[in-house]
């Protein structure tokens, strides 16, 4: 992963890169492996975050350690302790959300800048990761048991992707920061909670994802920013309506 944001000349164009912490080398990488498993529920709220076990873990001194942990607290994602250490922080059903308007807003301007910059190629690229992520959406909806738990992560595995994708090709780096931060802000993936109260809700994403695709394609850069902007804030006006109808 790369803050930058890729560039033509060193392999734009996979879709699989969400930019990288702002820290040197291994550092970089420990924050990142981290964050992955704090967002996907390995680390739980409140749980330790031990030095010595993470140097053990990744096989380095504690130096990058310390620094990749000081940069999960600035991120919000870890809190420290003098008397306590490290531990992974718990986030509030509001910071959830108002996070979902900070990353309405820069998602929809990553799509409008992704409209101007993006080439023909590009946009086939966008088609077949949207086209892969609605096939994704049904097997989730037909599948039960441990194949559903399968069909979820690869759907949210695509649907990064999609998202990543656009935020390359905005070519911005502070964008890119400014989002990964922003997405890093809470430590798991609760799509699926509204998913099981409003069924539709993968068929409107998949719809959603196919329009922005469409003002992409047609060069409308202000109407691909408001369509992404309305993604966001729809998922996160389901989100709002799964909290009040009592979702964990």
């Amino acid at each position: 992963m790369t803050i930058a944001g890729s560039t033509r000349s060193n392999g734009r164009g996979n879709g699989q890169a969400p930019p990288r912490l702002v820290l040197p080398g291994r550092s970089s990488e420990i924050a990142d492996a981290l964050a992955r498993e704090i967002l996907q529920g390995e680390r739980k709220a409140g749980s330790p975050l031990r030095q010595e076990a993470l140097a053990e873990q990744f096989d380095v001194s504690r130096t990058p350690i310390r620094e990749a942990l000081a940069r999960l607290v600035a991120l919000g994602l870890v809190t420290f302790q003098p008397n306590a250490g490290f531990r992974v922080r718990g986030i509030s059903r509001d910071e959830y959300l108002d996070a979902l308007v900070i990353r309405s807003r820069l998602e929809g301007l990553a799509a409008e800048r992704a409209t101007i910059r993006a080439t023909t190629g590009e946009l086939r690229q966008v088609a077949k990761i949207s086209d892969a992520l609605e096939a994704a959406g049904r097997r989730v909806v037909s599948a039960t048991g441990s194949r559903r738990l399968s069909a979820q992560k690869k759907w949210s595995r695509g649907n990064e992707e999609f998202h990543n994708f656009l935020v390359e090709l905005a070519e911005c780096p502070p964008l890119a920061v400014a989002l990964w931060s922003t997405v890093r802000a809470y430590p798991r993936d609760v799509t699926w909670l509204a998913a099981e109260r409003f069924p539709n809700l993968l068929d409107e994403y998949a719809a959603d994802h196919r329009a922005i695709h469409q003002a992409m394609v047609s060069c409308d850069a202000k109407l691909a920013r408001t369509l992404a902007t309305r993604h966001v804030d729809r998922a996160r006006e389901y989100l709002g309506r799964t909290f009040a109808l009592g979702g964990q």
